[in-house]
């Protein structure tokens, strides 16, 4: 009887350590995707930014006037 209980609770305690190691396993791989779509929406965001200055510059509407001193 003793056995039963023991190995019941062993296999029990396994499952439990196992399954929380792989909820924590989940929430890093879950808060780095997170981290990842950020990045991405971030990087997005910058090429719509400069392809809408490129669009204006191309079209015209916008002037660049680069100021060039010369070194004293």
């Amino acid at each position: 009887m003793t056995y039963n209980i023991l190995q019941y609770w062993e296999s029990s305690l396994f499952w439990t350590t196992t399954n929380h190691l792989l909820f924590l396993h989940s929430m890093t791989i879950q808060s780095f995707l997170i981290k990842v779509k950020r990045r991405v929406c971030s990087v997005v965001m910058q090429l719509i930014e400069l392809g809408r200055f490129l669009i204006k510059f191309l079209e015209g509407q916008l002037e660049l006037t680069v100021i060039v001193r010369g070194i004293k």
